[in-house]
C-alpha cells in the first residue's frame, strides 16, 4: 500500500483510489511543479532543435539549387555568346519610366540570376539607347541616371517623347535637365 511504507513511491500515484496524507499530497504537488518545469525545458530544447533542423534544411535546399543551376546548359555558354543573345533581345530602346508589368528587357534579364546580372551590368552597349517619356507625376531622374551610368563612357541615344497636351516650357526644362548630364 502506498501510505504504509516509509518510502513514498511516486510511480504508483494515481493508479489506485488511495487517499494520500498531507505530506504525500505536498510531495505530489511539488512533483507536478517539477514535472511541468521539466516539460517546459524539454519543449524549449525541442523548439531549438527543430529550428536548427529547419535552418539546416533550408541551407541544404539552397545548396542543391545552386548545384543544379551550375549544371544547367545555359551556364556553359561563354559570355560572348550571352552578350550576342542579350544584344538581340535588347535591340529596341528602353522607354523610361516603365511600368512594372512591362519592364525593359535589360531589367528582366538582369533579374534572372547573379551571373546574368553581372553580365548585363558589364555590357555597356545595352544601356546606350533610351526613350524618355516624362510625366508630371512620375520622377524619373534617378532611373535615367542609373540607366545612363551603366553606359559608362559610350555615346548614348536619347529620345524624348512628350504628351501633346504638355507645355513647351516644361519640355525645355526637362530636356535641359537631362542634357546637362
Amino acid at each position: 500500500m502506498i501510505g504504509s511504507s516509509p518510502l513514498f513511491n511516486l510511480s504508483e500515484v494515481g493508479k489506485t483510489n488511495y487517499h494520500h496524507s498531507e505530506e504525500e499530497t505536498e510531495i505530489i504537488r511539488d512533483t507536478i511543479c517539477c514535472t511541468n518545469e521539466a516539460l517546459r525545458c524539454l519543449e524549449m530544447k525541442k523548439s531549438a532543435i527543430k529550428l536548427s533542423i529547419v535552418h539546416r534544411q533550408k541551407a541544404l535546399e539552397s545548396d542543391l539549387k545552386r548545384y543544379h543551376i551550375a549544371l544547367a546548359p545555359i551556364q556553359q555558354l561563354p559570355c560572348e555568346i550571352l552578350y550576342c543573345i542579350f544584344e538581340l533581345h535588347c535591340q529596341q530602346p528602353a522607354k523610361l519610366p516603365f511600368k512594372s508589368c512591362s519592364k525593359p528587357p535589360q531589367i528582366t534579364i538582369s533579374h534572372v540570376c547573379l551571373a546574368w546580372r553581372r553580365a548585363m551590368l558589364d555590357f555597356q552597349k545595352l544601356w546606350t539607347n533610351i526613350v524618355i517619356a516624362p510625366r508630371w507625376n512620375v520622377p524619373i531622374d534617378k532611373v535615367v541616371d542609373a540607366w545612363l551610368s551603366r553606359a559608362k563612357d559610350l555615346p548614348c541615344s536619347v529620345e524624348f517623347q512628350f504628351a501633346a497636351y504638355s507645355e513647351q516650357a516644361w519640355h525645355l526644362r526637362v530636356i535641359k535637365n537631362f542634357v546637362s548630364r
